[in-house]
Order: C-alpha cells, then sequence, then structure tokens
C-alpha cells in the first residue's frame, strides 16, 4: 500500500479517438454472462468494475466483427449502491483505501508493476499497432 502500485486497467470513453486495439480471445461463457448480462460469479470477481458488451472491429477493415464483455470504468457510487459499504470497508477500507474511482492525477497511484508487465508484454507481442496503441491510449 506504501508504494500505491495498486492499481489495474480497464477502458473509459475518451472523446477524439476511434478507440484502442486490444487482442480479442473467446473463452467459455457459462461463467461470464447469463440471458446477456454478467453474471453474479464474474460480477464478484470483477466487483469494481461496470461489465459491458461492446463491438469490436477487425484492423484490416474496420467492419464490425462482433461484440465481447469489457470492463469498463465505474464509481464508488455505482460500487456502493451495487456491494454496499460493509463489502467496501472489506476490500478497501481495512487497507486504509477510501476511494476506488477518485483518484487524482498526482496521487501517486500506479499500476501493480507485475500486472502492468503482463499487459506491456501482451501488447508488444500482438505487434507495433497494438503496442503503439497501448503505450498512447493507456495512462
Amino acid at each position: 500500500m506504501e508504494t500505491l502500485q495498486i492499481s489495474s486497467l480497464c477502458a473509459e470513453p475518451a472523446e477524439d479517438t476511434k478507440g484502442f486495439i486490444c487482442s480479442v480471445f473467446e473463452v467459455p461463457n457459462d461463467d461470464i454472462m447469463e440471458n446477456g448480462i454478467p453474471s453474479k460469479a464474474f460480477l464478484e470477481r470483477e466487483h469494481e468494475f461496470d461489465i459491458v458488451t461492446v463491438p469490436f472491429f477487425e484492423c484490416k477493415d474496420g467492419t464490425i466483427t462482433s461484440k465481447g464483455v469489457l470492463c469498463t470504468k465505474s464509481t464508488d457510487e455505482t460500487y456502493l449502491a451495487r456491494w454496499g459499504k460493509d463489502c467496501f470497508e472489506k476490500q478497501y477500507g481495512i487497507y486504509g483505501v477510501n476511494t476506488i474511482w477518485n483518484w487524482e492525477l498526482d496521487s501517486g497511484l500506479r499500476p501493480c508493476a507485475v500486472y502492468l508487465r503482463h499487459c506491456t508484454l501482451a501488447a508488444r507481442n500482438m505487434g507495433p499497432m497494438c503496442y503503439d496503441s497501448f503505450l498512447d491510449e493507456t495512462y
């Protein structure tokens, strides 16, 4: 906690951009979605995020290929409404964390180093287009 290397990665809307490049992969849907909505188990695993279904496009020609599930930025208020103060306290408060989403840009919050390494290597291994997008679109 003292290093503030506790952050993970999610997507959020950004103005003046077409999006970002990432890899898309298929996983068994049984544990993720139920009738088009996130399953309870998936929501509990990714409890701090909003889970949405979004279209994705082929880089080659820009046509919509399909839809995928994406973890997106949420709010502290949404978290508290969904899970309650007791859950927040058990997950964050006991570590002295009083917000999930309201960190100031100059707070010192940084990604978990191991997680960031995995994300960076994965983007680099996908090729220059993906790697450049990761470096340019991630903050």
